[in-house]
């Protein structure tokens, strides 16, 4: 069986906005700007959605010495076109020249076998493997941390390489672990498992399998929210997740013993 893993990279790596406008101008002529309009600007396939589901136009006005603004009827026709050409998504450049031969040179370079998305791990002091003295580790970049206990099992990634690496590990550690979050702490060490800081991904709080209700019963709620004070305080705990990933800055949070061993 084949698996194929999609990634929405449009308004991030992938240029939407100037595939957008180009198409735009194609149908409306050349005087249309898609940043004609002080609205949000339109850089992915959501912000059209967005735009189009809206209940009525926009307050939005044209911006001074720019292009007209394309009204709500031609969006809305821009993207019944843009969705008929064939390989559309295909054929959008990058943002940032170069970024996807950059990317795949540092995932050649540097070995890793899975990347959580969430900071849920330990610090200060750590919580699962005493024995290694540390539940995670700095590296050399800020934002990507070698984790040897973290437990974000709601989001992650596994390399492709590693895939088959990752489910022998799951079938050799099974009969020891109490959950999928344990046996992901179990294997980090013989694994090279590293978390983005701040988190980009967090749970909400509701209704669980593992959740109990006030009389000890299973079916309760599960506060995730409570990770916020992951290392008792909201402060030591911050780079578990933000909603912005420059309300965190890894460079002056104090990591105590994560700190990389001289």
């Amino acid at each position: 069986m084949s698996l194929r893993i999609a990634c929405d990279l449009d308004g991030t790596i992938a240029d939407m906005d100037a595939a957008l406008q180009r198409e735009a101008r194609r149908l409306f002529g050349p005087d249309v700007d898609l940043h004609a309009s002080s609205a949000a600007p339109i850089e992915s396939a959501e912000d059209v959605e967005e735009e189009l589901a809206a209940p009525s136009p926009s307050d939005a006005v044209a911006l001074p010495a720019a292009g007209r603004p394309l009204t709500q009827s031609e969006l809305r026709t821009l993207w019944t076109q843009v969705r008929k050409v064939e390989d559309f998504w295909c054929s959008l450049g990058e943002i940032e020249p170069g970024a996807v031969a950059r990317f795949a040179a540092l995932s050649a370079r540097h070995r890793w076998d899975v990347i959580f998305l969430g900071g849920t791990f330990h610090i200060n002091p750590p919580y699962w493997h005493k024995e290694l003295g540390r539940d995670a580790e700095l590296t050399d970049h800020s934002r990507f941390i070698r984790t040897y206990g973290a437990f974000c099992t709601y989001a992650y990634i596994v390399n492709a390489n590693s895939i088959r690496l990752v489910l022998r590990k799951f079938g050799e550690l099974l009969p020891r672990s109490i959950g999928i979050d344990h046996l992901f702490i179990m294997m980090q060490p013989k694994l090279f498992a590293y978390s983005f800081v701040p988190g980009c991904i967090k749970q909400y709080d509701h209704v669980s399998d593992i959740g109990v209700d006030r009389h000890g019963r299973p079916g309760g709620m599960t506060i995730f929210s409570n990770f916020a004070k992951l290392n008792g305080t909201i402060e030591n705990s911050r780079y578990w997740w933000q909603d912005r990933m420059e309300d965190f800055d890894p460079t002056t949070f104090n990591w105590h013993e994560a700190r990389r061993k001289t």
